[in-house]
């Protein structure tokens, strides 16, 4: 897997969005489909490993096998390795991608991009690209748990008698009724998901 950090705005974090992203990452290579061999070449027994695909190492009492470092497990090497790749079956590729990020979205959250990551080993299916997503703080609007936070200063004669204050939501203006005898903090939660919906006044 590949990991990669991504920064995107409160906003859009709460009503979800598209990022552009230029990778640079290992593909398998087209031209020896991975096996890093010219395709005209034969396969010979590898001479490190004697074909097993393993070399034993440590002492008599700590004896231990582990993959060839020739052949890297095969077996068998090529008697010419593919020339674009130089045998390792694997090049690099820039390719952009537009990623979409679901609303709802906060700071550690992580967004999966399967198939986008490195090429397994041996012809092995490809990683996944894993976005570690970042929210830019608000000038106004915070984050708690899945309510939007917004502080709206009142003046006195509105705490004591009551009136009406017009507030910004997530997805427009709205008229919020203020009690008589409110607190002078008056704090208002909203669904990130429901945006798209007017929020509930208390």
């Amino acid at each position: 897997d590949i990991y990669q950090p991504v920064t995107i705005d409160f906003l859009d974090a709460a009503r979800g969005t598209s990022v552009t992203l230029d990778l640079e990452r290992e593909v398998t290579c087209e031209h020896c489909n991975g096996s890093g061999a010219d395709p005209g070449a034969t396969w010979n027994k590898c001479p490190t490993c004697g074909g097993s695909g393993h070399v034993v190492k440590g002492t008599s009492f700590f004896r231990h096998a582990m993959e060839c470092p020739q052949c890297h497990g095969k077996g068998s090497i090529p008697s010419k390795n593919c020339m674009r790749c130089r045998g390792s079956g694997i090049v690099t590729k820039r390719e952009r991608i537009e990623v979409k990020i679901p609303a709802g979205v906060d700071t550690g959250s992580k967004v999966r991009v399967p198939g986008k990551g490195r090429p397994g080993r041996s012809g092995g299916p490809y990683g996944d690209l894993l976005l570690n997503i970042t929210v830019r703080n608000h000038p106004y609007f915070r984050r708690q748990d899945s309510n939007v936070i917004l502080e709206a200063p009142i003046t006195i004669s509105e705490a004591l008698l009551g009136g009406e204050i017009e507030i910004p939501t997530l997805g427009k203006r709205v008229r919020m009724k203020i009690p008589p005898g409110a607190s002078l903090k008056f704090a208002a939660g909203i669904d990130p998901k429901a945006h798209d919906k007017s929020p509930p006044v208390t």
